[in-house]
């Protein structure tokens, strides 16, 4: 497990500053076009739903969590229930390309670039005989409907190398949650759990976990999550927990994700989150 110290909340504020400076290089390429944020557990970026010729919604920017250095350009898509992938442009190793310790205006105009040499490379792509071969008729012009364009520039700082500690960092905290959630579980109801990690595609403004009790015949219960627990990237500091079974729930404590937290021991943290789990699960 990753080891959670202090310098998860710098990290974050890094993360925060890296997006906000990729929208914005962005949306300086691409002046006539229309972005959408995208997101999930396990990846985080901008969706190009419209730019000249490309196919609708189907162009991405973003990073993986398993590699939170590395940045990629790519169209992607789900089809038969696999998704298919076409990496465009250089990927970039943010580490080995030196880019934490540019200045901040050189580091937007490497983002800059990057931007630039993949668009062209996927206008290329986008009209050529390989894809028209190996892209379903269906995904050749992409979507048909656009979502939304993002407005006006985005504030942000110089990114710090704390970046790449951030997902990381958090990761080790929703893997402390969830043991803290299974254990509070058996202790309160002997109920083991289900838990899956955000899925939706739009979740750009959140990473969590999904919760759902497991039936006596070994079965999740059907029908929505029981909870939810979120980590919103605003607010990098607050855990937050969601009971969705029952709209009239009275309001449910959060966990501050403290200094004093993030400087104990893994055995403390656990022991607080199960305190805190514990709470929530009482709250029915």
């Amino acid at each position: 497990m990753t080891n959670i110290t202090s310098q998860y909340l710098p990290a974050m504020n890094a993360l925060n500053n890296f997006y906000a400076m990729l929208y914005d290089a962005l949306s300086l390429e691409m002046p006539d076009g229309f972005l959408s944020t995208t997101g999930a557990y396990v990846w985080r970026g901008y969706r190009i739903d419209s730019y000249k010729n490309l196919a609708a919604c189907q162009y991405y920017c973003q990073i993986y969590s398993d590699d939170p250095e590395i940045l990629l350009f790519q169209e992607s898509f789900l089809t038969k229930g696999h998704y298919f992938h076409h990496e465009l442009g250089r990927v970039i190793n943010l580490v080995e390309e030196d880019f934490f310790s540019k200045v901040r205006e050189d580091q937007l105009y490497f983002l800059r670039d990057f931007v630039k040499s993949a668009l062209s490379e996927a206008l290329i792509w986008q009209d050529s005989e390989e894809r028209k071969v190996i892209v379903p008729k269906k995904f050749i012009s992409g979507g048909k409907i656009n979502r939304h364009k993002l407005n006006g520039k985005k504030s942000f700082e110089k990114v710090s190398e704390d970046f790449i500690h951030a997902i990381p960092m958090q990761k080790g905290i929703f893997d402390l949650l969830c043991k803290a959630i299974r254990s509070a579980s058996e202790s309160i109801y002997s109920k083991k759990v289900q838990l899956r990690p955000n899925a939706s595609w739009y979740n750009f403004d959140f990473r969590g976990y999904r919760m759902k009790f497991i039936n006596p015949q070994g079965k999740a219960s059907v029908g929505p999550s029981d909870y939810v627990w979120r980590i919103y990237f605003k607010e990098p500091n607050i855990l937050s927990c969601e009971n969705k079974n029952k709209y009239d729930s009275p309001p449910m404590p959060s966990f501050q994700i403290s200094k004093e937290f993030l400087s104990g021991s893994e055995v403390e943290k656990l022991e607080r989150l199960t305190q805190y789990t514990t709470q929530c699960l009482q709250i029915r």
